[in-house]
């Protein structure tokens, strides 16, 4: 989980794709795991993510 949490956070990665790199064949299980790991869901990840970018630009 902590490889997805760094892939989600600096890649542009879909959920599918880092589900599949982490070892996961469906999304939903893998949503289900990371959010129970981290006490976060994957979107608020990827909304902390974007929003650094684009203060960055």
């Amino acid at each position: 989980m902590r490889k997805a949490k760094k892939l989600l956070s600096t890649t542009n990665n879909t959920i599918t794709v880092v589900a599949k790199s982490v070892g996961f064949n469906d999304s939903l299980a893998f949503s289900k795991v990371f959010k129970q790991y981290t006490q976060s869901y994957h979107h608020r990840i990827e909304n902390r993510r974007l929003k650094l970018i684009y203060q960055i630009k």
